[in-house]
């Protein structure tokens, strides 16, 4: 389904249709090899790249972001800011909406500031959740108990279409994502490893983040996942965002080798406090830089 290559070229001939297209010469697996080894010595530690991830890149670093549930892209573009000004001009960025019109339980409206940043457009999820637990039980009870089933209508659909925007619209260097929209990403790039199919980006980054509770998808992370992956987790003193953090946690981590876990102490939400959110945001960056082949302008 996806040649990064391809995508590439169909990147760059948008970019610039005038200017002819360079013959590009394909090195002998040996001497790739050999040249990976001597660039690992040099490199600074951090987690391996994904399989078939592109070589060093002479354009802008293009950086997908999906919203989490009962949100939209205009907030999202608000909540990721902090390391847009970091990545600056180096980076363009682009915002999905989720395929779903979100509707909020009673009592559970979005607040005013919310509302602000959405600047009227509409709130969206990527899939509705539904369970077999039927009592009034808070849902936040439910979702933290190992024992409820969920079932995830319609993600399969949000799922293909962030792929279709990928193939039609890519190339994409980086996945960022934000509570549901996490869980998006953990399917994209396991449905494509379970095609056989080489994940096109080359970091995920998840904010607040958990596992797939859906069990019709267990299969796709029986093996833990080799793409590149930060992970932002915030704690918080409140019973119901602690049991997020450590549940999110300790189930995200379970899907991926290596994950480069970051913390804070704002709960459920992107840092914004303090040197924390600052020592955070500077972290992603380089791994952004690092992954893209890209020397930042700016000392970080």
């Amino acid at each position: 389904m996806f040649d990064f290559d391809e995508l590439e070229e169909k990147y760059e001939a948008k970019r610039a249709p005038k200017e002819p297209k360079k013959a590009t010469v394909p090195k002998p697996k040996a001497a790739q090899a050999a040249q990976a080894a001597q660039a690992a010595e040099t490199k600074p530690k951090a987690a391996p790249r994904s399989n078939g991830s592109p070589a060093p890149m002479n354009r802008k670093i293009r950086v997908l972001a999906l919203h989490g549930g009962g949100s939209n892209a205009n907030i999202m573009q608000f909540q990721v800011m902090p390391l847009r000004r970091i990545l600056g001009d180096q980076a363009e960025w682009v915002f999905l909406n989720g395929g779903r019109t979100w509707k909020f339980d009673e009592g559970q409206q979005p607040p005013e500031i919310m509302k602000t940043l959405a600047a009227g457009m509409p709130f969206y999820g990527w899939y509705a959740v539904e369970t077999k637990d039927k009592t009034d039980r808070p849902y936040q009870e439910k979702l933290f108990d190992p024992e409820v089933d969920f079932t995830y209508t319609e993600v399969e659909a949000g799922v293909d279409r962030v792929l279709a925007y990928i193939k039609d619209e890519g190339p994409v260097d980086v996945l960022v994502g934000f509570s549901q929209g996490c869980i998006v990403s953990h399917l994209m790039a396991a449905v494509l490893r379970e095609r056989g199919e080489a994940i096109p980006w080359r970091l995920s980054i998840f904010f607040n983040g958990m596992r797939v509770r859906d069990r019709r998808y267990e299969r796709l992370f029986q093996t833990a996942l080799e793409l590149p992956s930060i992970m932002v987790f915030g704690r918080q003193i409140q019973r119901i965002q602690d049991e997020f953090y450590n549940y999110g946690k300790a189930s995200q981590m379970a899907l991926y080798q290596e994950p480069l876990v970051l913390e804070h102490d704002e709960g459920h939400k992107f840092p914004s406090a303090g040197p924390r959110a600052k020592e955070i945001y500077e972290e992603v960056a380089k791994q952004v830089y690092f992954h893209c082949g890209v020397a930042p302008r700016n000392k970080i």
